[in-house]
């Protein structure tokens, strides 16, 4: 089986293209002192643009998690990780293996499981009528639109509406019984996405860490 030929990268392209103008004589015109320097001070203007938003967006995620962890335990970011990757494509395989990982792990330590992990149904043997009430549940606890994925025609559409109402009225209860105050982290004044002076450049500036 031939194997799959490798997707050029960026820096691939720029190196093919470099090579080819060497080749051919067409080298990067030569600039002055002062055009490599107006062009620095342009980069450093987008770049400090860029990390302005990068910190303010650092600071958000660890404030997001925070919020989720005061009002839904310890465990709310990967409870939250794993319902996003239910949503990805394969991602229920996904889960359905570290269930059988997990289930295999505390079978070997003797604990008092089935032979088998319960899994997922093949089929959702739920009416669709139920199926649609539970979908405008969710709809209403993440705080949608009421906007029915059915024609008004089929009783699916009035089951997601009475799903959206009960999800608004679960949420808003929700909300009423956990003002939790979080102190929130604000965008860092220190440039981490390069070593201090002196220290050995790293073109991949590494991620501040999240909450």
């Amino acid at each position: 089986m031939a194997r799959k030929k490798k997707q050029p990268t960026i820096e691939d392209a720029i190196a093919e293209k470099d090579a080819e103008q060497a080749a051919t004589g067409h080298n990067k015109p030569e600039l002055t002192d002062d055009e490599q320097r107006a062009l620095l001070l342009q980069h450093k203007k987008s770049y400090e643009a860029a990390l302005a938003v990068k910190k303010q967006a650092d600071a958000d995620f660890k404030n997001a998690c925070k919020r989720a962890k005061a009002e839904c335990g310890k465990g709310a970011v990967a409870d939250i990780k794993d319902a996003i990757a239910l949503e990805a494509p394969g991602g229920q395989m996904e889960i359905e293996a570290e269930i059988a990982r997990k289930h295999r792990i505390a079978r070997w330590m003797g604990l008092p499981v089935g032979a088998e992990p319960i899994m997922f149904e093949m089929q959702d043997r739920r009416q669709a009528v139920d199926i649609a009430y539970d979908n405008g549940k969710a709809a209403g606890m993440s705080g949608d639109d009421m906007r029915p994925p059915h024609d008004p025609s089929v009783p699916q559409y009035q089951r997601w509406l009475e799903g959206w109402h009960d999800g608004q009225e679960i949420l808003l209860s929700a909300l009423g019984k956990v003002k939790v105050d979080v102190p929130s982290t604000t965008p860092s004044t220190e440039d981490v996405s390069d070593p201090p002076f002196g220290a050995s450049t790293d073109e991949n500036p590494q991620p501040e860490a999240a909450a």
